[in-house]
């Protein structure tokens, strides 16, 4: 089974649908601003990509204009103790959506992105960047790296146990997928190799894994 709670999906036809008109109730919201009405679909819309859309572009146009290399830092979380809210229904909606928001408040605070909150063959998973456009910084691998603690601190404390990886390093970042369905999306060997040291934090009984870039550039920077 395959869950997928956060993505990035991006066409100029997703942008129509924020613009369309949508019915609404006349007494609790006579007046509903552009704002109101463009925000459910928004939320799921990288603001890279976002920012292209609503400038015109077309998919094409858009996966020449926002495609680049980045030196991104990238981390994976493997969240144990949340499969059976997830496949409860609404009566777990509760649990997943602290579970989120614990884990977004973490990432937020230090300027890190959100990149999905999934259900699939290794379980449930959170996976979060720094270094994309409009959260970049001079450090990082040390805010990366931070936040990796942040998060795993926050799940724990909702009786989750949490492991995760995280690495520094050169990947894509653009649009993924069909001119209909694609996605902003982080890809290259730093990013597979954070998903295998989420995958290897158990076999090691530790909680937290980094590659040795990200360690020597924390170390480098008296972290």
């Amino acid at each position: 089974m395959y869950i997928c709670i956060y993505t990035t999906v991006c066409t100029p036809q997703a942008h129509r649908i924020t613009n369309a008109s949508r019915p609404t109730n006349p007494t609790s919201n006579p007046n509903p601003s552009p704002n109101h009405e463009q925000a459910p679909l928004k939320a799921y819309v990288h603001n890279t990509a976002r920012r292209a859309v609503e400038a015109g572009q077309s998919t094409e146009q858009m996966g020449q204009s926002i495609a680049e290399q980045r030196v991104v830092v990238t981390a994976f979380s493997l969240v144990k103790g949340l499969e059976a809210a997830l496949l409860s229904g609404a009566s777990g909606v509760h649990t997943v959506q602290a579970c989120i928001a614990a884990a977004m408040r973490s990432v937020e605070e230090l300027g890190g992105v959100l990149r999905q909150f999934i259900l699939d063959d290794k379980g449930v998973v959170i996976i979060w960047t720094f270094g994309l456009p409009g959260s970049t910084y001079e450090d990082n691998a040390a805010r990366g790296l931070g936040s990796c603690f942040r998060v795993n601190a926050a799940l724990k404390a909702q009786g989750l146990a949490p492991c995760t990886g995280v690495t520094v390093g050169s990947a894509f970042c653009g649009l993924v997928g069909a001119r209909y369905r694609c996605e902003y999306s982080v890809l290259g060997p730093s990013v597979n190799l954070a998903a295998r040291l989420m995958t290897s934090c158990a076999s090691k009984a530790v909680e937290l894994l980094c590659n040795d870039a990200l360690h020597d550039e924390v170390t480098r920077r008296g972290h």
